[in-house]
């Protein structure tokens, strides 16, 4: 008796969790709708690659979210050419899809299907919402492109919550394709996932040295973005490819500041940004902000200290990626033993690599692009913008790569082209345009710039 009892019992357990795997594999196949392989085409310069990444489809008129691994920041919508998109039991031709642009502050990018959502596909936004909270048990998907984009289930649960601006949560194992959703046991919405997962070890030697390395799976992620924040990047759909221009303040070499630095200086409970340089004419440089500023607040509200350093710094950078220009805000800026409030109205973003026009000289071997902010960034200069041809690309064995005494390199800003003084962009590209295209001409010279000297180069042509 007592035997059947406990065979009874083993049964009872088993057919449970029978029907709970056949109704979890029909929430697993229902939900997966909302999961897509993208593919598109990046094409510049010599330079043709197809790229394959994972996006989440987030509304009925066929908007696809991808996060920010799917696209360099520094790559022109330009340089983007046919995108297609792909699901487990759809066409395996790929339905069209344009790209819309990206969202800089919540790092996302926008591609729309063109002639809407093709049956087999279901935007995640029919799903009802849950929140997250350290133990949730969640699970999500990832895409396998060899596999005609066949969902592979992955489970985890939220190790850590809360984390950044945007109130990330972390999971103790990966539990979602990158740019997936990923849901709780009963089906609901619960977040999406971000960037790669990347593990970090301890690599020992043989003969008893160490190091730390870090592996990364650029398939699947342990970050995601709570559902209810995932509805606020939904709202903020580019208007143009290259990303609506975000608000400036004009600050750069900025740092969150250090614990201790924060304990002397009293102000320890709150985050706050030490200011390493203003740019010249920037609306810090008119709001009277100086180097060695301490900004504690922002509208009112006091700067959040966070678990690292590097937190407390990205919340500060989110709040500026936020700003739209023309907007008026307010900082909290620490001076000695004072603070101060300061009022500024945000300026348009300076002019950004994808922004930016460029060409290529296929016979010089090299193209050019317009100066933009990462260029005043990285010189260290204190004006954030100018108008100047800078070398963006060299091929390899080519005429400008093999220029006397050193070679054209990347970055470098051209001054002179055969003794004719360089003042702007487009002067440039008319110059180079006609030697390009000049078969008589045998050799050319240029006078360069780089971060540290200037070099007059010789390039002979074929």
């Amino acid at each position: 008796m007592q035997r059947l009892c406990v065979f009874i019992a083993v049964f009872a357990a088993y057919a449970a969790l029978f029907a709970d795997s056949a109704d979890f594999e029909k929430i697993f196949r229902e939900r997966a709708k909302s999961c897509a392989t993208v593919k598109y085409i990046f094409e510049a310069e010599e330079i043709r690659r197809e790229i394959t990444v994972s996006g989440t489809v987030a509304t009925k008129d066929g908007i696809i979210l991808l996060p920010s691994s799917a696209v360099p920041y520094y790559w022109r919508p330009s340089n983007l050419k046919d995108f297609r998109v792909f699901f487990d039991g759809g066409d395996s031709d790929g339905y069209r899809a344009d790209f819309l642009g990206v969202d800089d502050q919540w790092s996302a990018y926008f591609i729309k299907l063109r002639d809407g959502l093709p049956e087999g596909l279901r935007p995640v936004t029919d799903f009802k919402e849950t929140g997250l909270f350290v133990g949730k048990d969640l699970w999500g998907a990832a895409l396998a492109p060899d596999l005609d984009s066949a969902p592979l289930l992955y489970r985890s649960y939220v190790a850590v919550s809360g984390m950044s601006e945007k109130d990330e949560a972390v999971c103790a194992r990966p539990v979602a394709g990158t740019g997936l959703p990923v849901f709780d046991s009963a089906g609901n919405f619960a977040g999406w996932g971000q960037n790669a997962a990347v593990d970090a070890y301890t690599f020992y030697f043989r003969n008893g040295d160490s190091g730390p390395i870090e592996l990364c799976d650029d398939l699947v992620t342990r970050v995601l973005v709570p559902a209810e924040n995932f509805r606020k990047i939904l709202e903020r759909v580019p208007s143009r490819p290259e990303g609506d221009k975000i608000g400036w303040l004009g600050i750069a070499d900025f740092q969150a500041v250090k614990r201790d630095a924060a304990k002397f200086l009293g102000i320890e409970k709150i985050g706050a940004v030490a200011v390493g340089r203003v740019f010249d004419g920037s609306p810090a440089d008119k709001a009277g902000i100086r180097r060695g500023d301490i900004i504690v607040s922002f509208d009112g509200k006091d700067l959040p200290r966070l678990k690292s350093d590097a937190n407390t710094l990205a919340s500060f950078i989110f709040k500026m990626e936020g700003m739209k220009p023309g907007q008026k805000h307010r900082l909290g800026v620490l001076r000695g033993d004072k603070t101060v409030s300061v009022e500024f109205e945000a300026a348009a973003y300076p002019l950004e690599f994808r922004e930016s026009r460029y060409a290529y000289f296929k016979r010089l071997g090299f193209s050019v692009r317009e100066f933009v902010i990462d260029d005043a960034l990285a010189r260290k200069m204190q004006k954030p913008a100018m108008d100047a041809p800078v070398v963006q690309f060299v091929k390899p064995n080519s005429p400008a790569s093999s220029a006397q005494p050193n070679g054209l390199g990347q970055s470098e800003i051209i001054r002179e082209i055969n003794s004719v003084p360089v003042k702007s962009y487009s002067q440039a590209v008319e110059i180079l345009s006609k030697i390009n295209s000049d078969e008589s001409a045998k050799d050319l010279v240029i006078l360069s710039e780089d971060y540290k000297e200037t070099k007059l180069l010789r390039i002979k042509l074929d």
